[in-house]
């Protein structure tokens, strides 16, 4: 089963997804350092910085699966 996780920091919700059998295969966070932090974590996984509410969801890989945790901000 093919995941994508939105807002994902360091990784913490890709690593379980990752145990439960998943193949996370995108990643997006805001902030570059949370990016270069889940890319160490999980260097097989694609991954893009920008802001999520003007992401291009058509350049997206397909997925059975979305994680999503809240951002941070809020």
């Amino acid at each position: 089963m093919n995941a994508i996780d939105l807002f994902a920091g360091a990784g913490g919700f890709s690593t379980g997804a990752t145990m439960a059998g998943c193949n996370v295969v995108w990643a997006a966070n805001h902030w570059q350092s949370a990016v270069d932090t889940h890319a160490a974590n999980h260097p097989g996984t694609a991954h893009a910085c920008q802001d999520l509410h003007q992401a291009v969801w058509a350049d997206v890989p397909a997925h059975d699966l979305l994680l999503a945790s809240p951002c941070c901000q809020g």
